[in-house]
């Protein structure tokens, strides 16, 4: 029998609230640089405001929002160093030591 681990609240709902509100700001007004012409141009096609000579893309909340709705609640990702995919979303805490980069994203079928 499997023991459910006890969560460590170390924010408040407040708290996470407000760096949600804070995270969509930056992407929305700042943006996040993304150095691949593919998906710079997937997101201009999704209404993304997208600035090609920097490889600048500003994401409407709307947008984020509306990823958010349709993304599984769990999934793995493959380590480009040939690792073992690593589950999330599963309950279980996950720690890395290091700055791995994946390969993809394997979602449930």
């Amino acid at each position: 029998m499997r023991k459910q681990a006890q969560l460590l609240k170390v924010i408040t709902d407040t708290e996470v609230d407000r760096i949600q509100e804070a995270s969509l700001a930056i992407l929305e007004e700042i943006g996040v640089q993304i150095p691949n012409a593919q998906i710079l141009r997937r997101f201009a096609d999704a209404g993304a405001a997208v600035d090609f000579e920097q490889q600048v893309v500003q994401i409407p909340a709307s947008l984020v929002e509306k990823a958010l709705a349709v993304l599984p609640k769990d999934f793995s990702v493959t380590p480009a160093d040939g690792g073992p995919p690593i589950h999330l979303g599963d309950g279980d805490l996950k720690l890395s030591m290091d700055s791995v980069s994946y390969t993809h994203l394997t979602l449930p079928t």
